[in-house]
This record gives C-alpha cells, sequence and structure tokens, in this order.
C-alpha cells in the first residue's frame, strides 16, 4: 500500500488527502471551521502554498479540474530531485576531496621512500666495561678505535657531503681525507668536524674532551655559540656552560689505545689512574693513602705484574692480588 505524503506543523500532520480538501474550500472563500488548519500549513509551507494559490489563479482552470495532490507531488518531486543534486554534488566534491588525500599519501609515501627509505643502514657499536678496544675500518676508510664502554653510530655508506658519526664514550680517530667531504664527529656537548687528520675524542655525561694528535680539527659547542680550532698537541674540553681550550697536559691521554706511558715526576694517584685506562681498572687503593710518592717511569704493555713490582719496589707499597685485582694496600 502507498504511503501517503504527510506536512506537519508542531505536533500536527496533515496528510494530502486532508490538504487536498482543506484548500480546494480555503480558495473557493467557503467558510470552514478548519481554517487554522490551512493558517497552520500556509505558516509552515509558505512555498508550497504560494505555487498551489497560483495554480488555482490561473483562469480556464475549474475549481474540480485542479488536482493539489498531484501539484503537492510535483512540488515535492522538485524538491526531492534538489535534493539529490545537492547530495550529487556533496558526493563529487567528496571523492575529489577523497582523491586529493590519496594524492597527497601517495606523494608523501614516494618521498619517504626515496629521503628516508633510501638511506644507508646505521651500525652501532658498543664495547664492554672490560673490553681493550675495537677498531672499526668505515666505509671511506677512516678507522676508529674504541675504549671501554663506548658507544659508536655510523652509516653503512657516507653517501652526503658530510661524513658523520655520533659518539657516546672514548674513541681515536684516523679519518681519510676527502675534499668533498667533511668528518663530523657528534656528541652530547659539541661536533668536532675534520678534513683528514688524527684526534682523540673523550665524551662523558659531563663534558666532551678533544685533542688533536695530528692535522686540524674545529670544535664547536652544541650549547653556547664559540668554536676553537685545534692543532697538534692541543686540547678542547667542551660542558654545558664553557668551552676551554690549551696545550696536552697529559701525555699519556692515548694510552687506553697504545698501552705506552710516559710519567715524569707524575703523582701516584695520576700514574694509577692513567694505568688503570689500559689495564682496565686492575689497581685500586683500599683506602684513601695519604702518599707522597711520584714516579718517573717509562712503561710499553708490560704486564700488570711487573707493574705492580716496579710500584712497590719505587714508592714502598704493599700491593695484594684479591680476585683478579690489585689492591694498594
Amino acid at each position: 500500500m502507498k504511503k501517503s505524503r504527510q506536512y506537519s506543523e508542531s505536533t500536527k500532520i496533515f496528510s494530502l488527502e486532508k490538504i487536498d480538501t482543506l484548500l480546494s474550500k480555503h480558495f473557493l472563500q467557503e467558510t470552514s471551521a478548519e481554517e487554522e488548519d490551512v493558517a497552520a500549513f500556509r505558516e509552515n509551507n509558505k512555498r508550497e502554498y504560494e505555487l498551489l494559490q497560483k495554480f488555482w489563479k490561473r483562469k480556464n482552470i475549474e475549481v474540480m479540474d485542479f488536482n493539489s495532490a498531484q501539484a503537492l507531488e510535483r512540488i515535492r518531486e522538485k524538491r526531492v530531485r534538489k535534493s539529490d543534486k545537492i547530495i550529487s554534488i556533496y558526493k563529487y566534491y567528496r571523492r575529489i576531496a577523497a582523491a586529493i588525500v590519496i594524492l597527497l599519501m601517495s606523494s608523501f609515501a614516494t618521498y619517504y621512500i626515496l629521503n628516508r627509505g633510501g638511506q644507508p643502514h646505521q651500525f652501532i657499536v658498543q664495547t664492554g666495561v672490560n673490553e681493550r678496544f675495537n677498531k672499526i675500518t668505515l666505509s671511506d676508510g677512516s678507522v676508529a678505535w674504541l675504549n671501554k664502554n663506548t658507544t659508536l653510530t655510523y652509516p653503512e655508506k657516507f653517501l652526503h657531503k658530510e661524513r658523520k658519526v655520533i659518539l657516546e664514550g672514548e674513541a681515536f680517530f684516523e679519518i681519510t681525507k676527502s675534499k668533498k667531504q667533511t668528518f663530523v664527529v657528534s656528541t652530547r656537548h659539541s661536533d668536532v668536524t675534520v678534513l683528514g687528520t688524527s684526534f682523540n675524542v673523550k665524551a662523558s655525561g659531563v663534558e666532551t674532551e678533544v685533542t688533536v694528535k695530528t692535522g686540524k680539527v674545529e670544535v664547536t659547542s652544541d650549547f653556547i655559540s664559540e668554536k676553537v680550532i685545534l692543532f697538534p698537541d692541543q686540547t678542547a674540553i667542551v660542558s654545558e656552560n664553557q668551552m676551554v681550550s690549551h696545550k696536552v697536559r697529559n701525555v699519556n691521554y692515548l694510552s687506553w689505545k697504545t698501552g705506552v706511558f710516559e710519567f715524569d715526576n707524575t703523582p701516584l694517584n695520576q700514574v694509577i689512574s692513567d694505568l688503570n685506562s689500559y689495564y682496565r681498572d686492575q689497581i685500586a687503593f683500599e683506602t684513601e693513602l695519604d702518599c707522597t710518592c711520584n714516579l718517573t717511569a717509562r712503561f710499553d704493555q708490560e704486564s700488570i705484574d711487573e707493574i705492580v713490582m716496579i710500584l712497590e719496589t719505587t714508592c714502598d707499597l704493599v700491593i695484594q692480588k684479591e680476585n683478579n685485582q690489585y689492591i694498594i694496600k
């Protein structure tokens, strides 16, 4: 059964059949007790009322020939077509918007693949607390020796103008010269930039210490607007608050790698600290000693037993071995 079209006014519901009867009497100016309903329909459906009124006033149309239901249905269909057109246009623009989003996503994916996915693989090398050192040869032929408890991050290949590695801990670098690519060691506090040289970088959580053996390097602070050029046997120390540079004060800065030590009237505390950089903390003080012994000696990869014997004899110490560690009593 076909449903009849309905119009509403607040809580009142008008069917097409009822509107047909009401408007026929209304346009014939026949008074009706239901004139209030016509007024309500006119108030809430002004456009439909005006169109029906125009049809009614046209000549050669008899009252009985006028089918208000059909007229209202045509008006309704016109409204539906207009609504369909609006919906259709909305769907059209929505499809365009979706296409634009897909295109943008596709473009982004392509950019990511070409510019990010195409990046060389990153290697991360870590040395243990008791490792002597770990030699790493980079793709450009440069070499890095890692001290204990050190992390080096570097790419499989250097593809850009800058050959960049990231260091946490201590490492000695021998850099292959390149006129096209600078070499950068990035630490928490600074960037060390070189063209071709050898240098040592010690990066802790507190500061970064850079010492040049050959060539020259540029050290730039990441916290303050300062930088310095270092030449052989010069050192720069960079922290969050300052940068200082000076001539090398500790000739044993590379002893952790070479095993060669030179002491010239050096206090015992400094001697033990330097020796432990190579011998992996095998010498320790049982308690703080008020020792005034200064040592003058040269060690070239001697065994730890030989070094302990020399320390005992020279400084009149009692040193005992406990669990693979030598304790200075």
